[in-house]
Order: structure tokens, then C-alpha cells, then sequence
């Protein structure tokens, strides 16, 4: 992938690109079909149908795209690079279904073996300029009963902060880029706050970089107060903007928010009637890029963008298609969300030169500190004592990071030294033709007979050249492997 695409980057509570704020515009992204709903939609082995949906993403003005899982044993290089080509960047969870933190069992599942898991993938993501970020859980804290699995996200975070330390240090060129690391609340509103503080607090080396949440509460016509939205954003992003006058949960964040997922919908109509279904109009997109909202929350994630059995979706399989990347027709709220987030870009975020000057709230003068940590209530289940000690062998992570980076270095290695024997072999070949030239030379002058004979029994250079070449290439083939054998024995 080009290494021209800017990445996106964090300062204080905003999200940047270059100079420019970043907001997120952004769909989920995923798979239904039964018999592929579980796979990685972005792996380059759905190339095909994911450039049909770029199409879409382009036409919706997106420039996000939120996927559930990463498998990073397959290649991502071209989907990467064509998401990049149209500007998308990635936000992905390093979980799959298969390896997560078991929010009835965190302890139990924070284990060697899911800490590898998410290592290759921070490995597999590092080498895409526009992931926006990965997240290290996603829902997995929904409830009171369930908020005592705080402790091993936030040790998950430490450790995959870690890791990507060490791997930016001990990698070979550049190093390894670090990522932005979040996690993504469910819908559920108790435990929203407290785990935002538990997951936020203390340093920077074990807290996220980013917060985001679901949020499904403003449906169809309403409004910044009946949705509840009121209750979360502070002030204008404007110079000398006005304040709201009630105190809102957010305002203040000293690091980015965002909406996860978005997008409520009332679902009316019978298992068999779902054309019963009114259309979402997505108001609260317009909201979400307003200057009312701007302040606190950098954009957020529609849901979604295939049909599903959950009767969410905002394209369908076109009648005879199986949907997936296969011909799609755009339903109503296709336009609504395109039109809404047409409308929302009116609307122009401040710039970096205006928040470092202090005029945005929350930048150059004004900063914001990291918020202490819940205690322990009735509807809270973790503290400070909570977070696990890590069970990853650092030292064996440090070793196989320092292995790779010889590898690498040696793989260059080897490539220099093959061709200098390249070279070689053909410098030798032309001083071997000359040679042989002027014994041919030499040889009528002498007048001597059956020279072609002779040269033969007494001298290699007198082959005939096709048949010197397959000897010579055989030689330095042997010579290869000898190289590459030494290498792979003995580096140094």
C-alpha cells in the first residue's frame, strides 16, 4: 500500500487528519449469508464483493467503515489498498467469536493463547496506514452482573499497548506503527459512564486511546431533548459558542468519543411482514455532525449497511441475489442516510490552529485530565484491584520479536548476496567467453587441426555457449543453496 495515505491521529480529545479534524463517517460492516456470516469481510478472498460495496460507501460519503472481527491469518493487502484508494479507513475488533473476553468468565478467558491472538492481529493491522483503530473488547460489559469483566479489558489494553511498544522498538526500518487503541460499549446505559472512567483512568500506558458506545435511543421525528443526546454534548465548537444549560456527561472527555453503532428502528411488523417496518429518516445523523454535538463526539457508525435477519440493513439483496457483494438495490433508508449525512457536512469542525489556541474548549488552554475511577456500587463491580497481572511471557515475547527483526535483516541480506553472486557468475562467464576466444585465436594462428576437439578434452570455455549457460546457472544455483544453507545455519 502507498505509504502517501495520512493516517489518523489523536490529539487531546479530538481525532485529526493533517490539520483537519476528523469526524467519523461511518457504516458496520459485515457479513450475513449463513454459510460466510462469520467470516472477515475485508480478507482480499472477498475482494470482489467488496469493491461493489466501496461503491456504496462512496456514494454515502463514508469514510469509515466498522468491522466485528479481524482473522489475521488471511491477507488483507489489496482490500486494504483499494478501501484506501476511496479513502475509507477501518475501525476492527482484535476479538473473533472464537477468542474474546467471556464477560461470564473474564478471568478465565484472558488467557497466553488470546493475548497471541490479538498480538498477530495489532501484527496484520499495523501495515495499513488507514486503520482508524483497533478495539480490545466490543460489548462485552452489558449489564451490572457483567461489569466485573472490566478488569481483564483493561488488562487487555495494557498488554497490547505493550506489545506494540516493544514491537515499534525491536522492529527493523521504521518500526511498527502503534496503533489507537479503544473499546466499544453496548447500548446498555447503567455502566456506561463507570466503564468509560475505569477504562480511561490512569496512564497513558494502560488506557484507551478512544471511547465509543452504542447508542440506539433517538428513533424516527424527535429531538436533542426527547432522544436524551442533550444529556451528553457541552458546548459550540465555535469561538465564544454558546454552553447548554444542563450539565452533560461528557463534556468533560479528555479523550476522542464517538458513536459505535447508531441508528434505531422500530420494528412493527410480523416475523412474515416486514415491509410493515417505517423507514428510518435518520435525523440524529444531521444532529451528530452539528455544531450541538461537535464539541464532545467525533462522529459515529451507522447500522449497517447489508440486510439482515435482524431486519436491520440499508441495501438488500436485488430481487434474484443473495446480497454479499452481489447486486443490491437501495432501499429508502439508503437515501435518507446519504441525504442526512449530506446535510451534516454543512456543518465545519474547527480546525487544529483553532483548538490549539484554546477557541475549540478542551485544547490549548484548557486541558483536560483523566478521570478517577469508579468505586465498587451495587450496579459497578471492579476497582483498581480488579486488573489481572499479565500471564504473557514478555521475554519470550521480546525474543520473538528481536527473531524477526534478524529474519528480516537477513532476508535482506540474502537478497544482496544472491545477486553479488548473480553478478559474479556473469562477470565470470564473460572473462571465461574472452578467454576461450583468444585460445581460439591463438590456435589458427598455429594452424593447428581439430581445435573444436581439443578444446573440448582441455577446456570449459569452448562449450557450446546454451550448454555453458545450463552448467554455469547449475553451478550457481549450487552456490545459492551453500549461501542460503550457511545463512539459515549461521547468520553471522
Amino acid at each position: 500500500m502507498s505509504s502517501s495515505f495520512e493516517p489518523v491521529t489523536i490529539k487531546g480529545r479530538y481525532l485529526w487528519k493533517g490539520e483537519s479534524r476528523f469526524l467519523v463517517k461511518g457504516i458496520v460492516y459485515q457479513v450475513h449469508r449463513r454459510e460466510e456470516r462469520r467470516r472477515d469481510p475485508l480478507a482480499d478472498d472477498r475482494i470482489e464483493a467488496l469493491r461493489k460495496d466501496i461503491d456504496l460507501f462512496k456514494e454515502l460519503g463514508l469514510n469509515t467503515i466498522f468491522t466485528f472481527h479481524h482473522d489475521p491469518a488471511k491477507s488483507h493487502d489489496a482490500s486494504m489498498s483499494l478501501l484506501a484508494e476511496a479513502g475509507i479507513h477501518v475501525l476492527t475488533c482484535l476479538h473473533d467469536p472464537w477468542n474474546v473476553i467471556n464477560r461470564s468468565a473474564p478471568l478465565e478467558s484472558y488467557t497466553p493463547a488470546l493475548m497471541d491472538r490479538f498480538f498477530a492481529g495489532i501484527d496484520s493491522l499495523s501495515a495499513y496506514p488507514n486503520v482508524l483503530g483497533v478495539l480490545a473488547g466490543h460489548e462485552v460489559i452489558n449489564s451490572p452482573e457483567s461489569s466485573g469483566a472490566a478488569g481483564a479489558i483493561r488488562a487487555v489494553v495494557r498488554d497490547v499497548k505493550c506489545y506494540m511498544r516493544m514491537a515499534a522498538s525491536e522492529a527493523s526500518g521504521e518500526g511498527q506503527r502503534v496503533l489507537p487503541v479503544g473499546y466499544s460499549h453496548s447500548a446498555e446505559m447503567m455502566t456506561r459512564m463507570p466503564t468509560f472512567k475505569f477504562l480511561s483512568a490512569g496512564p497513558e500506558e494502560e488506557a484507551v486511546d478512544f471511547f465509543c458506545f452504542n447508542d440506539y435511543s433517538w428513533i424516527g421525528k424527535a429531538s436533542m431533548q426527547i432522544s436524551g443526546w442533550k444529556r451528553m454534548p457541552n458546548t459550540d465548537p465555535t469561538p465564544g459558542g454558546r454552553t447548554h444549560a444542563q450539565v452533560k456527561l461528557f463534556s468533560n472527555t479528555h479523550i476522542p468519543l464517538f458513536l459505535s453503532e447508531y441508528g434505531g428502528k422500530i420494528i412493527q411488523g410480523g416475523p412474515e411482514d416486514e415491509e410493515a417496518d417505517p423507514p428510518r429518516i435518520f435525523q440524529e445523523t444531521t444532529a451528530l455532525y452539528s455544531p450541538a454535538m461537535t464539541p464532545v463526539f467525533s462522529g459515529g457508525i451507522a447500522y449497517e449497511l447489508h440486510y439482515g435477519a435482524n431486519r436491520y440493513g440499508i441495501v438488500r439483496p436485488a430481487p434474484g441475489g443473495g446480497g454479499g457483494g452481489e447486486e443490491v438495490e437501495r432501499t429508502e433508508e439508503f437515501r435518507n442516510l446519504k441525504r442526512s449525512l449530506r446535510l451534516g457536512s454543512a456543518y465545519e469542525p474547527i480546525t487544529l490552529a483553532e483548538w490549539t489556541g484554546g477557541g475549540g474548549g478542551g485544547g490549548g488552554g484548557e486541558a483536560l485530565r483523566a478521570p478517577e475511577m469508579p468505586a465498587r456500587s451495587a450496579s459497578w463491580q471492579a476497582d483498581a484491584g480488579s486488573v489481572p497481572a499479565s500471564p504473557v511471557d514478555w521475554d519470550a515475547v521480546r525474543a520473538r520479536l528481536e527473531d524477526r527483526g534478524w529474519i528480516d535483516v537477513v532476508e535482506d541480506m540474502k537478497e544482496k548476496m544472491v545477486d553479488d553472486l548473480v553478478g559474479s557468475a556473469g562477470a565470470r562467464i564473460s572473462t571465461e567467453e574472452r578467454a576461450g576466444t583468444v585460445a581460439e585465436d591463438a590456435g589458427a594462428k598455429e594452424g593447428r587441426q581439430g581445435k573444436d576437439e581439443k578444446a573440448v578434452e582441455g577446456s570449459e570455455t569452448t562449450m557450446p555457449i546454451r550448454e555453458k549457460e545450463q552448467a554455469s546457472g547449475e553451478a550457481e544455483e549450487g552456490e545459492k543453496s551453500s549461501f542460503l544453507k550457511h545463512m539459515a545455519d549461521d547468520p553471522w
